[in-house]
């Protein structure tokens, strides 16, 4: 793409005004009220000379609304103008405003920027890269981004320096403060296979729980008695009160995985309170030359950004993490590859636990998470995907794989190289995505054809100037880049 100077609507706007010898850019003198402005820097013209005219605030409490002037009296070289409807807020002194010619509102200015953007869409485009898919060995469809509206190439990850820090094939069993529900009745006998709980709903036989210092591990279950081996991770058995809170460790699901044997399922009751966490010991590993963690996780609801933290430390229990990374937004019931930055990589130089983090109470949910890796984004080696190994679903939005293309790609991190239709200016601030000189050109054209009338009415000679412009946008037009091998999404 052209390079761009990022221009807000608002400063694309103005230059059209200056374009069209349309605009005057000012800002409020004094005081006014909701029907007046007050400047001392409009002093041409007489007493009456800006009726008709538009009035748009640029900032303060009025900020973005359109103002007709109906009356503009100049008295000791200070014009007030009066303006209708009322402003929802008195105007005040330092409020910038753009004040328009009749024949041209700004609000219509902003229609032709956006009109000028949706007729460059296919000659211009928002260039993207997108490394959110990752093929697993076994799926053929991908949902395409949102953000993706074109493809020119598919590539796919073959090489990267990393190291895994949990295959989840075994269980977070090193600790939890992750209550699931509390025992109805003490245990006195450290050999007592039978334990009494006030609700066995989230638990799951198989499962390990904690109850004070003890593991246990749950082989039965009968309404809310549960059937345990006492003792269970080389702990020892003690007695427990009534009313001691069991602790909630995962399970190993062999059904439900993405990568390996299993991944690990945590069920989380409604009463878990945030910041509740389950670990997992491993091996001191060094991660200070990886920057990115990478990861699958699937929950039973949707999630916001943060509501799951993945924790790393160089302390037992993750009880002071280095690193606590916020795991990103996540669909419900829907596994999701995703990547986050490491922090602080120079000080992991011996992590010997990982750890999940409830941060958000949104209720009861399930949760899997699958292949922990740390990997140094920068050493990725890419590999393109011939094109007939690849095709687009319109309809779905989805990107096949061929068969092909499905057996190259297997386990590996997929990129897609494309574009998005460049974004309409919906404020003042957005900043517009392809180049200002073609925005300005056109949609100058457009103002002036818009207002020039016929021949016999055309006495500024608008239809001349409009054919300037159009030259002017047309030439802009050409140095737009000539998408090529292109696959529209939509």
């Amino acid at each position: 793409m052209p390079v761009i100077q990022g221009r807000t609507r608002e400063q694309l706007r103005q230059h059209i005004g200056y374009a069209l010898g349309a605009l005057y850019v000012s800002s409020a003198s004094t005081n006014g009220s909701t029907t007046t402005v007050v400047d001392n820097t409009l002093v041409l013209g007489g007493a009456d000379n800006y009726i008709g005219y538009w009035l748009r605030l640029t900032s303060g409490d009025d900020d973005g609304e359109i103002r007709r002037v109906t009356d503009s009296a100049i008295a000791s070289n200070v014009t007030t103008l009066t303006i209708m409807p009322a402003l929802s807020a008195s105007s005040t002194s330092g409020d910038t405003y753009e004040l328009w010619q009749g024949a041209y509102s700004p609000a219509s200015i902003d229609d032709f920027i956006n009109q000028t953007i949706i007729g460059a869409t296919g000659n211009a485009y928002d260039p993207i890269e997108n490394i959110e898919l990752h093929g697993d060995g076994k799926q053929i469809r991908f949902d395409i981004p949102s953000n993706i509206s074109m493809i020119s190439k598919i590539e796919y990850r073959h090489n990267v320096s990393s190291t895994r820090i949990h295959a989840c094939t075994a269980v977070f069993d090193e600790h939890s403060t992750l209550v699931a529900t509390t025992l109805s009745s003490a245990i006195t006998d450290t050999e007592a296979t039978s334990v009494a709980v006030t609700s066995a709903s989230e638990l799951r036989t198989d499962q390990q729980i904690l109850v004070g210092s003890e593991k246990m591990t749950i082989s039965g279950i009968s309404s809310n008695t549960l059937t345990v081996t006492r003792g269970a991770g080389s702990t020892t058995a003690a007695t427990h009160s009534s009313g001691a809170s069991v602790l909630l460790f995962p399970i190993v699901d062999t059904k439900d995985r993405r990568q390996g044997t299993a991944s690990n399922k945590f069920i989380i009751p409604a009463a878990a309170g945030i910041d509740q966490i389950v670990t997992d010991s491993i091996t001191s590993k060094d991660f200070s030359k990886y920057d990115t963690i990478e990861m699958w996780v699937k929950s039973t609801v949707a999630t916001s950004a943060g509501n799951l933290k993945l924790l790393l430390d160089n302390t037992a229990a993750c009880a002071s993490p280095l690193e606590t990374l916020s795991i990103p937004a996540l669909s419900a019931d829907t596994w999701t590859f995703v990547r986050m930055s490491l922090e602080n990589p120079e000080t992991d130089t011996a992590i010997i636990s990982v750890g999940l983090e409830y941060d958000a109470d949104i209720g009861a949910v399930t949760v899997w998470i699958d292949d922990i890796m740390a990997v140094a984004n920068d050493t990725a080696e890419w590999t393109t995907l011939p094109r007939h190994n690849w095709r687009i679903d319109k309809e779905a939005r989805d990107l096949i794989l061929v068969r092909d293309g499905h057996d190259a790609v297997g386990y590996s991190l997929i990129k897609i190289t494309g574009g998005d239709k460049p974004a309409l200016l919906s404020s003042d601030s957005t900043v517009t995505e392809i180049d200002e000189n073609f925005i300005i050109a056109n949609a100058t054209n457009l103002a002036l054809i818009s207002t020039s009338g016929g021949p016999a009415t055309d006495p500024d000679a608008k239809r001349q100037l409009s054919a300037y412009w159009a030259a002017q946008a047309e030439r802009s037009r050409r140095a737009l880049p000539l998408l090529v091998n292109v696959r529209h999404v939509e």
